[in-house]
């Protein structure tokens, strides 16, 4: 017996940064906020099926990497946000590693 599209889908399981690196590319965002002295910045990811963001959120809580609760944006899609502070710059530094790119050119120092 086969498993259909969403069974499928709801037993995928994130285990590598490469996976997440690669999902982040295709629903991922970062948006920038210029303070006094210091760029904010957030990352976050949406879909519209909600246990492919409940499988990349587990896999980043399960490396220490601290999520937001999920909410629902315009039309009821979901999102997930990255916690800021060191949240993101640990996500940030994984990413890119994931990429290949040279861990001297990192975004936060």
């Amino acid at each position: 017996m086969s498993l259909t599209f969403n069974e499928r889908m709801t037993d995928s399981q994130y285990d590598d940064w490469r996976q997440v690196a690669g999902y982040f590319d295709g629903d991922g965002s970062s948006d920038f906020k210029i303070g006094k002295r210091v760029v904010f910045v957030r990352f976050h990811m949406v879909d519209n099926y909600r246990p492919q963001l409940e499988a990349v959120k587990s896999f980043l809580n399960s490396q220490g990497i601290r999520t937001e609760t999920m909410h629902d944006i315009t039309g009821g899609t979901p999102k997930l946000g990255i916690g800021q502070g060191e949240g993101e710059e640990d996500a940030s530094l994984h990413l890119q590693e994931a990429r290949g790119i040279a861990s001297h050119s990192r975004l936060f120092r």
